[in-house]
């Protein structure tokens, strides 16, 4: 009973992150009129440094998609759930800010400075 309470405020604090996270709400969406989050994107150090995971909205299929040596974090996806931004010490000491495909594959460095680290990167809605 215990587990299962722990599970789901942790569950609800990563939502409310989410919600936070630029106007797409951190998670990839159905895309219909009334936007059904699929994926949550976030950040865990659970396996001894920080990385970037995604799992359903439910709390399943935690999945690690960064799995590298280099601390990633900040973690937003795209309106259309199709790419993840995210910081990452992977190319310098300092973070810069990265954008990969939501299945971790591709990742690209935006900056690339070795200026103070780039931090809390997200997608804005862009208007004209």
């Amino acid at each position: 009973m215990i587990k299962e309470k722990r599970k789901l405020l942790i569950i609800f604090i990563l939502a409310m992150f989410a919600l936070q996270c630029g106007n797409n709400g951190g998670s990839g969406s159905s895309g219909s009129s009334s936007t059904k989050v699929e994926k949550i994107v976030f950040s865990t150090n659970r396996d001894g440094d920080l990385e970037v995971y995604t799992m359903n909205s439910d709390g399943s299929s935690q999945t690690n998609i960064t799995n590298n040596a280099a601390s990633e974090s900040a973690s937003c996806f795209s309106s259309d759930g199709s790419k993840i931004v995210f910081t990452s010490t992977r190319d310098n000491a300092n973070s810069d800010i990265f954008i990969m495909n939501s299945d971790g594959t591709g990742a690209t460095n935006l900056n690339n400075t070795n200026a103070y680290p780039d931090m809390n990167p997200s997608f804005g809605e862009v208007t004209q």
